[in-house]
Order: structure tokens, then sequence, then C-alpha cells
């Protein structure tokens, strides 16, 4: 239960972080932002964590299609893990 609530609370948190640029694409290299993205383009916004070490966690991701506008979102967790398997694990289900 603690995990899955973990899991919400980082989803909302990578919603909230994407919106804020919503309108802006970063080049990697530079940070500066480029022009539109391409059809065939996604962006994929992901995190993970957990309370304690080991501890209840969980992961979440935000894969984006910035050309047509549509998303996916998931998220999980396991009650007792490390911050790096669930960062991980955000990564690999996104």
């Amino acid at each position: 239960m603690i995990a899955q609530w973990q899991a919400e609370q980082i989803l909302m948190f990578i919603n909230h972080k994407s919106s804020i640029r919503n309108h802006k694409f970063l080049d990697p290299d530079t940070r500066h932002p480029t022009s539109m993205s391409t059809s065939s383009e996604v962006h994929l916004f992901t995190d993970g964590g957990c309370s304690g070490n080991p501890g209840p966690g969980g992961w979440a991701y935000l894969l984006r299609h910035p050309a047509t506008g549509k998303q996916l979102e998931g998220s999980g967790g396991q009650p007792q893990t490390t911050n790096n398997p669930m960062e991980l694990q955000a990564v690999i289900e996104g």
C-alpha cells in the first residue's frame, strides 16, 4: 500500500515537472530550446525512489509523443527495495 502511494506521488511529480516544459523541448547537448520535435520523436520522463534504504519503493514513467499530444503513464512499487532498482524499473517499464 505504501509502495503504491509512493508510485502515485512520483507520477504526480513527473507530470508536474514535464508540464512546466510542455511547450519547450530542450536539446540534450546544449540544454537550449529546439524547434518542435519530429513525428517519430518521443519523450520519456522517469523517476523512482523509496522511503528508507531499503524500504517501500515506487517508480513511475510518462511517455509523451509531442507531435500528436498522446501520452502513456505507468507506475508501480515494491514493499522492500532500494532507490536504484526503482529508478531502473521506471526506465525499463517506460
